[in-house]
């Protein structure tokens, strides 16, 4: 399986230097902390995490490198069939400041877990996957409108049971080939490397009137 993957210049350097690298909860809460929400990810959003890591050990056929190891992760497709690989001309402004990679790597299909980008971001923020229909549709902008409204009530089974259609690709009404997917897995190897292009990013956040480079 072909996936790609961002990290920092720093990150790649150590993979180059240590031959291999395995996902650690301190790389995760970098990257919050760097986004200023360092706090957030403990109360909020480690809870999906937690649960991500459980569908690993159950999914995938080895364990976890060891007790600490957290989920490595990378694109199998970013957007579109046309573009599966990440687009560095959205990366350059969505990513951490300064200088990154995009890494194409090579990985047993055994190793990975796919999901579903849109369901996950569910899950991450806590709440019920739901048909995606009118009632959903009502929902969610009006959520996006005011975070103080109630959503639709569900119980602690039916959220989890839910869960399970982070599998589903093309559960959100667009076509499988179209669907942002996303993969995880315990580790990277070097000798499994077999790009990696440079890239500056600045990070401005969204609104920004962007000025493209070429991917």
């Amino acid at each position: 399986m072909i996936l790609w993957t961002i990290q920092s210049a720093d990150w790649w350097n150590k993979l180059q230097t240590d031959g291999s690298i395995v996902g650690d909860l301190s790389y995760v809460e970098a990257d919050y902390v760097d986004a200023g929400i360092g706090e957030y990810f403990l109360d909020e959003l480690q809870p999906a995490y937690e649960w991500l890591i459980e569908q690993m050990k159950q999914k995938l056929p080895d364990p976890p490198p060891n007790p600490n190891a957290y989920p490595l992760w990378a694109w199998y497709r970013w957007y579109y069939k046309t573009r599966k690989a990440p687009d560095l001309r959205y990366f350059r402004f969505h990513s951490s400041a300064g200088n990154n990679v995009r890494i194409r790597f090579e990985i047993d299909d055994r190793l990975v877990l796919l999901t579903d980008l849109e369901s996950w971001e569910r899950i991450l923020d806590n709440r019920i996957i739901r048909p995606y229909n009118e009632e959903y549709e009502k929902e969610y902008d009006e959520y996006d409108e005011d975070e103080d409204i109630e959503p639709i009530p569900f119980t602690e089974e039916e959220k989890l049971k839910s869960w399970n259609l982070v599998y589903e690709f093309g559960y959100f009404g667009n076509p499988i080939e179209n669907t942002a997917t996303q993969a995880t897995f315990w580790e990277i190897r070097l000798d499994q490397v077999k790009e990696v292009k440079e890239f500056t990013a600045i990070h401005i956040g969204r609104g920004y009137e962007k000025k493209w480079i070429d991917a």
